[in-house]
C-alpha cells in the first residue's frame, strides 16, 4: 500500500540543522509516511548525521545535483505517497501532531497550506505567520511559504516539475502555477517552524530579477511585469540606503 505522505528534505552541508529536522519527522504521531532525503553530496558531517539515525523510514540519495529545484524534482519523482511535503533542512514540524492534524483536512481540489512560525538564531519563535489566500498578492511577494504547503502527487503530475532555470525562486513559480489551477485554502493551524534566513534573504536582488521572469512566464502583461519589477527593485535600494545611513548615525 502506498504511504499517505512522502516527506522530502533537500540538503547540502546542513550539519548544523539537519538533526533537528529529522527528529521532528521521526517523532510524528502519524506514522504512515516515507522520508526521502536528497543530499547534494555534502562535504561536512551531514551524511554522517543522517546515517547515524539508522531508521528504515529514511531513504537517502546523495549525489551532485543542479541546485535546489533539481533536488526537489528528484525527490518528487521517486516519491510513493499520495501527498508530498517538502520540509527544508533547517525547518521542523511545529508539533508531534502536525501530520496527524493535516491528514484529516487535506482537499484534493485546493492548494493546501498552513501556518508557519519563524525562529531566530537562538531557536526562539518570534513571528507567527498565518496568511489568508489572495492571488494578486502572490504577484508581488512569495507570501505562501513553500514549507507550509502539502501538495498531492496528482497535483505534481498535473502542474509539472520545479523550473531548473530559476536558481532561487523555483518554489514560488511552482506555487503560482498551482494556485491558478487549485485555489488556495488556509488550514488554520501551524504546521512547521522555519529558521530565519535562507537563499532568498541572502540573494534578495537576484530573487527580484527572477521574479520578473516568473511574471512573464505566467503571461502577465509585460507592462505590469515591469511595473512590479521596478517597484520591488526601488524598494530594495531604498531599504538598503536607509539602513546604511541609519547605521552610520550610531
Amino acid at each position: 500500500m502506498k504511504p499517505f505522505y512522502s516527506i522530502i528534505t533537500v540538503c547540502y552541508n546542513s550539519e548544523k540543522t539537519i538533526s533537528d529536522t529529522i527528529k521532528s519527522v521521526l517523532s510524528q504521531k502519524f506514522k504512515n509516511f516515507e522520508y526521502i532525503i536528497i543530499d547534494g553530496n555534502s562535504e561536512d558531517k551531514t551524511l554522517e548525521i543522517i546515517k547515524n539515525f539508522n531508521d528504515d523510514r529514511i531513504k537517502l540519495i546523495s549525489e551532485p545535483d543542479k541546485g535546489i529545484a533539481d533536488a526537489m524534482n528528484k525527490g518528487v519523482k521517486i516519491s510513493q505517497g499520495n501527498w508530498i511535503h517538502i520540509l527544508n533542512s533547517d525547518d521542523c514540524y511545529y508539533s508531534k501532531d502536525s501530520l496527524m492534524k493535516a491528514s484529516k483536512i487535506l482537499e484534493t481540489n485546493k492548494t493546501n497550506y498552513f501556518g508557519i512560525c519563524f525562529k531566530n538564531n537562538n531557536n526562539e519563535i518570534y513571528r507567527y505567520y498565518n496568511w489568508e489566500y489572495f492571488f494578486p498578492k502572490l504577484l508581488f511577494k512569495a507570501c505562501i511559504p513553500h514549507p507550509s504547503m502539502i501538495v498531492s502527487k496528482n497535483q505534481y503530475e498535473e502542474i509539472g516539475n520545479y523550473n531548473l532555470s530559476l536558481k532561487y525562486t523555483s518554489d514560488h513559480e511552482f506555487t503560482l502555477r498551482l494556485v491558478k489551477k487549485y485555489p488556495g485554502k488556509n488550514k488554520k493551524f501551524f504546521l512547521v517552524t522555519k529558521l530565519d534566513g535562507g537563499v532568498t534573504h541572502k540573494f534578495h536582488k537576484e530573487v527580484i530579477y527572477e521574479f520578473r521572469e516568473i511574471l512573464k512566464n505566467i503571461k502577465l502583461p509585460i507592462f505590469l511585469s515591469n511595473l512590479i519589477f521596478y517597484l520591488k527593485l526601488s524598494n530594495f535600494y531604498l531599504k538598503g540606503f536607509f539602513y546604511k545611513n541609519l547605521k552610520n548615525l550610531f
